[in-house]
């Protein structure tokens, strides 16, 4: 028969203690990788479960398989890797130029145009309902570019008497620098 001599002071169980607290902590610092890895926006204390889904996400995400610039098919990880390093170098250097030669007339001209203060002040100053008005018009029928469901044909169709009001909305925010929170939704299709 084994028997154990465990000494059971108050500093060894104090150091038990603390051992467990810690490895709680590491614990639920790992269970929490796992959670964020998984992409739920829900969970239990259940590790085993999280850990399941962090590996069919990865697994879904690893590329495992891959035609190469020869166009055979590669399932060594060297090659693989090699491959997408590639791509991706060649992809940005394509861009690169391509974003050089768009842009070359305007980038090496010397002469960058200003607003005239005139232009700067008509900018600058609030809206008027007639400029609203005429921004509106151009807007399709049939569509809402707000999540309020009301369509341009609404505001079109009421715009004298709603025209000053939104008018006046509009240059509230423009004096405070802001949208309000609603103003700023919107939904494009």
């Amino acid at each position: 028969m084994l028997c154990l001599n465990i000494d059971t002071s108050g500093k060894n169980i104090d150091d038990l203690d603390t051992t467990k607290y810690e490895y709680e902590l590491l614990y639920d610092y790992t269970v929490h990788g796992n959670i964020v890895r998984s992409r739920v926006y829900w969970y239990e204390r259940n590790s085993k479960h999280f850990l399941d889904l962090e590996n069919i996400i990865s697994g879904k995400n690893a590329v495992c398989r891959l035609f190469d610039s020869k166009g055979s098919i590669t399932v060594n990880l060297q090659t693989i890797m090699k491959e997408l390093r590639d791509y991706f170098q060649n992809l940005n250097r394509d861009q690169d130029s391509h974003f050089r030669e768009v842009f070359s007339d305007f980038l090496d001209n010397n002469y960058i145009p200003f607003f005239s203060k005139q232009s700067k002040t008509e900018c600058e100053e609030k809206l008027s309902c007639a400029e609203c008005c005429k921004a509106l018009l151009k807007f399709p029928n049939g569509k809402t570019s707000g999540n309020d469901g009301l369509t341009a044909e609404l505001y079109k169709g009421f715009w004298n008497l709603l025209g000053q009001q939104l008018t006046d909305s509009l240059n509230f925010s423009l004096g405070h620098g802001e949208l309000s929170n609603l103003q700023k939704q919107a939904f494009f299709d």
